[in-house]
């Protein structure tokens, strides 16, 4: 529902339906990547470190984590934080 509000350009709306799967599962990885694109620069240390958790976690799939990352990658850039996009895009390109 997040992704088609978002394509539908309802952003707050999306961030809403993205907020309550992650209330069901913290570490769903295509949850926090569309929060990731829907947020930017306004996404959450604690949605960012729950992120940074499924990254490491061997248990998640590589094509997970790499929509992941590339949301990630998304929010350091809107951040300004362009080496640290670069590096997540870059890992995320690797999996």
């Amino acid at each position: 529902l997040g992704v088609l509000l978002t394509e539908a350009g309802e952003r707050a709306e999306a961030e809403a339906a993205i907020q309550a799967a992650l209330a069901v599962d913290r570490h769903h990885p295509e949850a926090l990547s569309g929060l990731a694109l829907v947020a930017g620069d306004r996404l959450a240390a604690a949605e960012e470190d729950a992120a940074e958790e499924v990254l490491a976690s061997p248990a998640v799939p590589d094509r997970r984590k790499a929509v992941l990352g590339f949301g990630l990658a998304n929010a350091a850039d809107r951040r300004g934080e362009f080496d640290r996009a670069a590096a997540l895009a870059a890992a995320a390109n690797r999996r």
